[in-house]
C-alpha cells in the first residue's frame, strides 16, 4: 500500500486559525507596547473619547481656580477658562457657563456647565455639569 504525503483539509484549517490567533496577539501586543491605537481620531469612539478628555480638563481648570484662589474668582455669567481653548484643528467648540445656585435656601453655590459642540452640525456632543460650594 502507497503511504499518502501531504496534509489532510483539517490540519490546513486549524493551522490557519492558529496563526491567525498569534497574529491578532502579537497585532495587539505591539500596540500596547508602543501605545498607538490604529487612526484613534478617526473611529467614534476615538473621537469621543477626546471629547470626553477637553471637557474634563475644562472643568478641572476651574475647580483647580477655585482651589488655588478663592470661591469669589469664579465669576458668574458666561466665562471660559484657558483650559477650556480647543486645539487646533479640532472638531468641536468648548463653551462654559457659571451661574448662581441655590440648594436647600443656601445661595452660596454655584453651577459649572461645560458643552461641547460639533462644529460642523452645531450639535451638543457632551455637556459637563457641576454644582461647587463657598465652604
Amino acid at each position: 500500500m502507497k503511504k499518502k504525503r501531504g496534509f489532510t483539509l483539517m490540519e490546513l484549517i486549524i493551522f490557519i486559525v492558529i496563526s491567525g490567533i498569534i497574529a491578532n496577539t502579537i497585532a495587539m501586543s505591539y500596540s500596547t507596547i508602543f501605545g498607538r491605537r490604529m487612526a484613534p481620531s478617526s473611529s467614534i469612539v476615538g473621537q469621543q473619547t477626546i471629547i470626553s478628555q477637553a471637557a474634563i480638563r475644562c472643568m478641572e481648570g476651574f475647580l483647580g481656580q477655585r482651589a488655588i484662589k478663592n470661591f469669589a474668582s469664579i465669576q458668574t455669567g458666561t466665562t471660559l477658562h484657558t483650559l477650556c481653548a480647543a486645539p487646533a484643528g479640532a472638531t468641536y467648540s468648548i463653551s462654559s457657563n457659571v451661574t448662581d445656585y441655590t440648594l436647600d435656601g443656601a445661595t452660596k453655590y454655584k453651577k459649572i456647565d461645560i458643552s461641547l459642540k460639533e462644529i460642523s452640525t452645531g450639535k451638543t456632543v457632551t455637556t459637563l455639569s457641576t454644582i461647587i460650594a463657598d465652604y
